[in-house]
């Protein structure tokens, strides 16, 4: 069982202008993809026989070459790119790189040699002296709308380091919204079918009956001598499972605590990648205040797809835990999955070594679907 990412990016034009049409400088959908990462859009591309360097973008170059294109860079330090050159006019530019470029081939578990860019969540291209062109794109913020999109191209070069003085070649892709095609139906309309066993593969899973139930196993966590994390999904479908933690649980943990001796709680509230955060951690305290304060302010929103960010959620949750004085517990509370497959570069099998390095418990509170 597995879940397929669906056009991350998808080859929309077909390269009639571009110079050189030297088939090895022609990309196909299937040797490029992108995974969306904290620190911006880790654009991987196979690198075909003879190409040496590639760089991205803002548009598709004409035949006539009286349009300039310029190529996409960062708004301020790049560290992915502080050790890439380009050459124009056959001289190397100065400066530290901001240019979104790479003759660096590495070994990519999917596709052997290619090159990585990443693509910062805000880009420029151009300049703005008189009569040239200048433009701003906001990426994330584009990829978050309704099926947002962002066009450009990805050039490829016959010689290293973007030197236009051998063949090059345009190629136009367009960076769209990911989404996951649930190969998973919801389990006779109660469970995401399938998400039992991903949780299952995690660690210990129970599965709630209703919001109520939930609230109840959540509670059942609670106990003195232990650090707690409570990783809590706040994509749109669990605005129920919220409303009852809020309702049902808040007003209580002032009695439900009382006669601890040595309590923390802390939390994570997560959702996934493109949407307004990924993870907010929120340290471990023993101030029954800001327990309330936090659950109360978390709010639903966003989601959309089947699978959210568990991995990433357990992987800040585990950073939360400091000395281990007391016994240590992460506590999953969601009604979907991790991704099957790794969708940024936390790993599940790194982070389940973590948790278990350093003794920390895991537990999944796996809810129902509800209405919301």
């Amino acid at each position: 069982m597995r879940l397929r990412l669906c056009a991350a990016l998808a080859l929309i034009v077909p390269a009639l202008w571009a110079q050189s049409p030297a088939p090895q400088l022609t990309l196909k959908a299937g040797d490029v993809r992108v995974e969306s990462r904290d620190d911006g859009f880790h654009l991987f591309v196979r690198q075909l026989a003879g190409v040496k360097s590639v760089m991205l973008v803002e548009a598709f170059e004409l035949p006539d070459h009286k349009l300039a294109t310029y190529s996409w860079k960062a708004l301020g330090d790049y560290p992915s790119g502080a050790k890439e050159k380009r050459l124009l006019n056959g001289k190397a530019l100065k400066g530290p790189n901001q240019f979104l470029i790479s003759s660096t081939a590495k070994t990519d578990e999917r596709f052997g040699s290619s090159f990585e860019i990443v693509i910062p969540p805000v880009i420029e291209w151009g300049n703005t002296a008189p009569g040239s062109r200048y433009g701003k794109v906001n990426v994330t913020e584009e990829l978050a709308k309704a099926g947002g999109k962002v066009w450009f191209s990805i050039r490829l070069f016959a010689k290293p380091y973007e030197d236009y003085r051998g063949a090059y070649k345009d190629n136009a892709f367009e960076l769209s919204t990911m989404l996951v095609v649930a190969d998973l139906a919801p389990d006779h309309g109660k469970y995401v079918k399938g998400a039992e066993d991903l949780f299952r593969r995690l660690g210990p899973t129970e599965k709630a009956l209703d919001p109520t139930d939930g609230i109840k196993r959540l509670k059942a966590t609670l106990s003195d001598d232990l650090d707690l994390v409570w990783a809590i999904d706040l994509t749109k479908s669990m605005k129920q499972n919220i409303l009852a933690l809020n309702e049902l649980l808040v007003p209580q943990l002032d009695t439900l605590t009382a006669g601890f001796s040595h309590f923390r709680l802390g939390f994570v509230f997560y959702r996934d990648y493109q949407e307004k955060f990924l993870t907010r951690p929120v340290p471990l305290t023993a101030n029954r205040e800001t327990w309330k304060r936090e659950l109360l302010a978390a709010t639903t929103d966003a989601g959309g797809d089947i699978p959210e960010a568990v991995i990433e959620a357990m992987d800040a949750g585990l950073d939360l835990f400091d000395v281990a004085t007391v016994n240590r517990k992460l506590v999953i509370y969601a009604d979907a999955p991790q991704h099957d497959v790794a969708r940024g570069k936390v790993l599940e099998t790194t982070v389940l070594e973590r948790a278990k390095a350093a003794g920390v418990s895991l537990q999944f509170l796996l809810l129902p679907l509800t209405t919301f």
